[in-house]
């Protein structure tokens, strides 16, 4: 059966108001954790500028590059998750669009967020 509301068929997105395990909103002192199938840690936090501050190893990563110019637009570290601009934080329990990466070396990653709604808390 498909879900009305996300288009899911037989299971729902994180982004789902039916999903029981959606967090639409991180607030900025918690830190989601996700655990990709090869049992890496990866910690998504929002930071004081409304971006995510992503953690993890990244030793073993692929990126994407826009043609046009050497922006990234896809991260994909070995085991996941694969993170793409244009679509929702999911992986992180965050609806908000991916707009952009911005690279700490090793360390971590700035995932960027479309800039929240004045109308949305």
């Amino acid at each position: 059966m498909k879900c009305k509301s996300c288009g899911g068929e037989g299971y729902h997105k994180l982004s789902c108001s039916h999903n029981p395990d959606r967090q639409p909103n991180i607030p900025m002192e918690q830190t989601k954790e996700y655990i990709n199938r090869y049992g890496d840690k990866f910690t998504f936090s929002l930071n004081e500028q409304g971006n995510v501050d992503w953690r993890g190893s990244f030793k073993y990563c692929r990126m994407g590059y826009d043609r046009d110019s050497d922006e990234v637009i896809m991260v994909d570290p070995s085991g996941g998750p694969y993170i793409t601009i244009d679509y929702p934080l999911e992986v992180a329990g965050i609806d908000r669009k991916v707009v952009g990466f911005k690279s700490h070396t090793d360390t971590h990653w700035d995932i960027l967020l479309e800039p929240t709604s004045p109308n949305v808390l």
